[in-house]
Parts: C-alpha cells; structure tokens; sequence
C-alpha cells in the first residue's frame, strides 16, 4: 500500500490546510503541461493522479480516518496472505453488493478494491452500475478518475 502522506510529503498529524497545500505545490510541480516530451508528461501524470488520489483521501475526513485504520493494520507480505486478503475483502464487498445492488458506496468500493487487484475492466463495469445509480456522487466521479475508461 501507497504511504500517502509520504507522497504528499506531511506528517500524518497534518491539518487539512497543510495537505492542500503541499498537494498544491506538487500538482504545479507534476503538471503534465509542463513537460513537451511524451514520456515525461506520461510520468507526470501518473504523478499527478497518484497525489490527487492521496489528497481526496486525506482531504475528507472519513476516508482519512479509514485510511488511517487500515495503514496502521499489519499489511500481508506473502503471496499467499495477499491472496487471502484480497479473497477476503472481495468476498466480502461482492455479498454487501449483492444484498444491496442500488449502493453506489458499495460498488465504488468494490471498485476500487478490483482495480487495484489489477482487475480492470471488471472494476470498470462495477464503477459503471455506481455511475448509472449516483453519477453526481463525489465518491463515484473520484472512483472514475482513478479508474480510467478505456
């Protein structure tokens, strides 16, 4: 797992205002218009979408606090408890999706959990189901940047 407040270079006791402003500085720094060559705007915006994802989720205060709690969790390091954690959270998420299928959170999560499992094109077919039920909703506009579309 990505180390966000790392990335946006501020303490984990920093305010709202310092996260905004250090993400700030680095959003001018890793603008992908600031760079003619192809590879380097590439790089750059692969920057600039990893620190907007570091700073919706540390700008808001329930997804910090759940960020918080699951950084502080022990992390699997094995193939194996990588696999049953993922397993796990999937598992999860899918049965509360089934039970609820017109909750765009749930599939946002769920979501997001495949996408960052590598699972992509099934990660956009969920965010999808969540665009069509709440296309407004922030957590799904957010979900969608990070996401992509083919």
């Amino acid at each position: 797992m990505e180390d966000y407040y790392e990335l946006l270079g501020v303490s984990s006791g920093a305010s709202t205002s310092d996260i905004r402003k250090a993400y700030a500085a680095l959003a001018r720094e890793n603008h992908p218009d600031r760079f003619p060559d192809g590879a380097r705007k590439d790089a750059a915006s692969k920057v600039l979408q990893d620190i907007t994802t570091a700073f919706n989720t540390l700008s808001n205060e329930r997804q910090r606090s759940e960020y918080d709690q699951q950084r502080e969790r022990p992390q699997p390091t094995t193939p194996e408890e990588i696999a049953r954690d993922a397993f796990e959270r999937h598992g999860a998420l899918l049965g509360a999706a089934q039970l609820d299928p017109k909750n765009a959170g749930l599939l946002v999560d769920l979501a997001l959990l495949l996408n960052q499992q590598g699972l992509r094109v099934r990660a956009r077919r969920v965010l999808e189901k969540a665009q069509r039920l709440a296309p407004s909703n922030t957590r799904v506009v957010r979900a969608a940047g990070e996401i992509g579309s083919e």
